[in-house]
């Protein structure tokens, strides 16, 4: 088989399924797919078991063709965490606007609801996890304490950036922007920082040198300044 003509017969394929649903659900069958893709519905069977099979397939094509993307970007490799996650999340949004309709008749139903969990979700969550495990700028305690619970998470916030997107009236979605630069940029913060880091040594020094006071000077200090302020008033 001529595996150029099956990928263009696949988006072919996936084409006419999104369209079909999105202008008119009730004839989403895939009888008229086989028809507005030009092929026949036994061979649509060669590449999905079901016509839902065609519609989460819009979704999880979304993280293998930013991948085949980010080889064309010079440089990538260099990029910081909140460049690399924005710039993840702004390439899906503009595959995403594509087909915009299709995805707000269907994100919240097809991914965020889910059960078990969607494919699509598994891909996000592995990708960030890519992020992580390949920046070194990222503090040993939080890389230490990354694991797949954080990982979930990270890739739940990123649907709910998506479903903000959805119901963003802003002109240019700039509010979703905002909020994606902030966020991005926020977490990368939290992730570089080395304040736990030093905190522990900090730690493992005053108990290995037993220097541990019932009243640490440093709190200590903090807290008579604190009173002294409050008094004065």
């Amino acid at each position: 088989m001529n595996s150029e003509i099956d990928l263009e017969k696949k988006q072919r394929i996936i084409k006419a399924a999104l369209d079909i649903y999105t202008e008119n659900p009730s004839s989403f069958t895939l009888k008229s797919i086989a028809k507005k893709a030009r092929v026949k519905e036994a061979e649509i069977y060669s590449f999905f078991p079901n016509k839902t099979a065609i519609l989460k397939s819009f979704y999880t094509g979304i993280v293998p063709a930013y991948n085949e993307m980010i080889r064309e970007i010079e440089g990538y490799e260099k990029y910081d965490l909140s460049e690399k996650l924005s710039n993840f999340v702004y390439s899906s949004l503009d595959m995403m606007q594509e087909q915009r309709d299709f995805v707000e008749k269907t994100f919240d139903e097809l991914i965020v609801r889910a059960q078990p969990k969607s494919r699509f979700q598994i891909q996000v969550e592995s990708l960030i996890e890519e992020f992580v495990k390949n920046d070194l700028r990222i503090s040993a305690t939080h890389q230490y304490l990354l694991n797949s619970i954080a990982f979930k998470v990270l890739s739940r916030e990123y649907l709910y950036l998506i479903q903000y997107w959805i119901n963003d009236e802003s002109l240019g979605s700039e509010k979703t922007i905002a909020l994606t630069d902030k966020y991005t940029a926020f977490l990368s913060e939290i992730l570089y920082s080395a304040v736990i880091d030093k905190g522990i040594d900090l730690g493992r020094f005053l108990i290995s040198n037993r220097v541990l006071m019932p009243k640490p000077p440093l709190w200590e200090s903090c807290m008579e300044l604190f009173f002294d302020k409050g008094m004065s008033k």
